[in-house]
C-alpha cells in the first residue's frame, strides 16, 4: 500500500454498498462514479480540487488504480470471462490552462514539476554528461528558487524508472522520440541558467554572458548557438513591408527566456436546491454565497468599475502599496501586485522563437511549433491572452460538468512541511472556507441524504414488504414505495417527490 492507502485486497470493500453507507473514502467516490455509469448509462466525472501540494495528483492515481482493479475483478466474476471482457481507455481530450509559471518561478517550499528532478536523479552520469547536466538540482535556477529540492515522500530516481516504463508501454513512443523529449527538458534547465548583460556600446542591446550554458541549451534544442542567441536577444518584426531587427534589453531578454521555458460551488449547491424544486418537495432555502455577480463585474471594462469613483470618495487604504490592489473574496482578502500584469497576460512567444524551434533538427520541437512556418511579413491576428484562455477553459469545464454525473473530492493540505504527522488547524480552516465546504455541508444537512427513483427503489427493496413481494399488488410506484417504508417503520422519515 502507498501513503497509507488500503491496497488491492481492501480495494473492493466499498463495492455493493451505497456511498452514504460508509465513511468518506477515495475508493468510495471512484466506486460511486463507476456504479452510476454502469447503472444509468450516463457519463460520470470526478472533480478533484485543492491547492498546490494537497494531493490531487496522488488522488487521481489512486482512483485510476481502483477503477483498473474493480474492472478486472468484474471480469473474474464473469462465467464467460474467456469470451467476454471490457476494454478500458484513458484519454486526454482537453486541457485546462496549466500553471506554466511554475516552470520559471516557484514560491518558497514549492518544487518545480517533478519531471525535472526525475531527470537529474534518474539518468546515469554518462547520460547527464551528454546533456551537459549534473545530478544536483541546486545548480539550476528553475529548480532552486523554492528551496525545496527533495521531498521525503518522493523517490525521484524510482519515479524516473516508472516514467521510462510508461513510455515503453505506449506503443506510439519510439526510443528516438523519448530521447528527444528528455533533451528538450534538459534544454529548459539550461535556458534557466542563462544570464544577460548590457552591451558596452550604450545601444541598449544585450548579450548572453555564459556562452557554455548557451551552447548546451542550443545542443539540447537541436539548433545552433548563434540561432538561439539571436532569438533570445533580438526580435525580427515587419513594418510596412520592411523587415527590421529589434534588439532586446536585459529585461526583455529575461522575459523571452522565461516565455520559452514555460464554479464548483454553484454546481453543487444550486443543483441540490433545483432538484427539490423539480420534485415538488418543500424545504427551507439555504442562502449560500454565489460569486456570479462578482465575476460579472470582473468581466466589465476597467472604467466601468465602481473602484474608480470610490477611491476618490474615501481615504485610501495605507496598507496597500501604489502598485497593488485587493480583492475581497468570500474566503478572505487577496492582495495582487500589478507588476508585469500586461506581459504575463499576453504570455506571448515571439515569432522568432517559434521559427527557431520549427526549424530545429528535433522532430519533436518541429511538430510542436507549426506557427513557425509562417514568414516574417505574414500578418497574423494577435494571439489570445492568458486570461482569455483561462476564462474559456473554465467555461468549457463547467459545460463538461453540467453534462455529466459529477462526484467531488476536496484535497486538504494539513501543513506546509509535507509531513503526515502535523495538523495545522489554522491552515486547514482557511482551505475549508475557500473551498466552500461549509456551504456544502449546510445544504447537505438541510436536505435528504438518499434519493432514489420509485421503480429502482421497488426493485431493490420490495422483498421487505409482503404487499410488494414478489411483485407489487397494484397501485402506483409511489404508493408501493410508501407501503414498503410504512411496513418497516420509516414512513415519517422521508418525503415523496414526483419521480423519486
Amino acid at each position: 500500500a502507498e501513503f497509507g492507502i488500503p491496497g488491492r485486497d481492501l480495494a473492493f470493500a466499498p463495492e455493493g454498498r451505497e456511498i452514504y453507507e460508509r465513511p468518506p473514502h477515495v475508493f468510495a467516490i471512484a466506486d460511486a462514479a463507476y456504479r452510476s455509469m454502469k447503472r444509468y448509462g450516463r457519463d460520470s466525472c470526478i472533480v478533484i480540487s485543492g491547492e498546490s501540494g494537497a494531493g490531487k495528483t496522488e488522488t487521481s492515481k489512486i482512483i485510476m488504480r481502483y477503477l483498473a482493479a474493480i474492472t478486472n475483478q468484474q471480469q473474474q466474476k464473469e462465467i464467460e470471462s474467456s469470451r467476454k471482457s471490457d476494454c478500458g481507455q484513458l484519454r486526454y481530450n482537453w486541457l485546462v490552462l496549466p500553471v506554466l509559471s511554475r516552470v520559471v518561478r516557484q514560491q518558497r517550499g514549492e518544487r518545480n514539476f517533478h519531471v525535472f528532478y526525475n531527470l537529474l536523479r534518474g539518468f546515469d552520469d554518462g547520460h547527464l554528461r551528454e546533456l551537459g547536466l549534473t545530478k544536483d538540482p541546486s545548480n539550476y535556477y528553475y529548480l532552486n528558487q523554492g528551496d525545496c529540492l527533495q521531498v521525503s515522500s518522493i523517490n525521484d530516481a524510482q519515479d524516473f524508472k516508472e516514467v521510462q516504463r510508461s513510455f515503453k508501454a505506449i506503443s506510439g513512443f519510439q526510443d528516438a522520440e523519448i530521447d528527444e523529449l528528455w533533451s528538450v527538458i534538459a534544454g529548459i534547465l539550461h535556458l534557466g541558467n542563462l544570464t544577460f548583460a548590457d552591451s558596452d556600446n550604450s545601444t541598449g542591446h544585450c548579450h548572453v554572458v555564459d556562452k557554455e550554458t548557451l551552447r548546451c541549451a542550443a545542443k539540447c534544442l537541436s539548433v545552433t548557438t548563434d540561432q538561439l542567441q539571436n532569438a533570445l536577444t533580438s526580435q525580427v518584426v515587419a513594418a510596412r513591408g520592411d523587415v527590421v531587427a529589434k534588439a532586446h534589453d536585459v529585461n526583455a531578454a529575461l522575459y523571452t527566456r522565461d516565455a520559452l521555458a514555460k464554479l464548483f460551488i454553484e454546481l453543487v449547491l444550486k443543483q441540490e436546491q433545483e432538484e427539490y424544486e423539480r420534485e415538488g418537495i418543500k424545504w427551507s432555502i439555504i442562502e449560500y454565497f454565489n460569486n456570479k455577480v462578482f465575476l460579472k463585474e470582473l468581466d466589465k471594462n476597467l472604467q466601468s468599475h465602481k473602484h474608480y469613483s470610490s477611491r476618490g470618495l474615501k481615504q485610501s487604504d495605507k496598507s496597500i502599496k501604489f502598485d497593488e490592489f485587493r480583492v475581497t473574496h468570500y474566503a478572505g482578502d487577496v492582495t495582487y501586485s500589478v507588476n508585469g500584469f500586461m506581459d504575463k497576460n499576453r504570455d506571448t512567444l515571439f515569432q522568432d522563437l517559434k521559427r527557431l524551434l520549427f526549424n530545429s533538427k528535433s522532430g519533436l520541437l518541429h511538430s510542436l511549433f507549426p506557427d513557425g512556418s509562417k514568414s516574417v511579413t505574414e500578418v497574423n491576428r494577435r494571439p489570445p491572452t492568458a486570461g482569455y484562455l483561462f476564462k474559456n477553459s473554465m467555461l468549457t469545464l463547467v459545460a463538461q460538468l453540467a453534462s455529466k454525473e459529477p462526484h467531488y473530492i476536496r484535497c486538504i493540505k494539513p501543513n506546509e512541511e509535507k509531513s503526515s504527522t502535523i495538523f495545522d488547524l489554522e491552515r486547514v480552516e482557511h482551505q475549508v472556507r475557500y473551498l466552500g465546504l461549509l456551504e456544502n455541508v449546510r445544504v447537505r444537512r438541510a436536505g435528504f441524504v438518499y434519493r432514489c427513483g420509485y421503480d429502482r427503489f421497488i426493485n431493490r427493496y420490495k422483498l421487505l414488504c409482503p404487499d410488494t413481494w414478489p411483485n407489487p399488488r397494484g397501485g402506483t410506484p409511489r404508493d408501493n414505495c410508501a407501503r414498503i417504508l410504512k411496513y418497516i417503520g420509516m414512513h415519517d422519515d422521508c418525503v415523496y417527490g414526483k419521480t423519486k
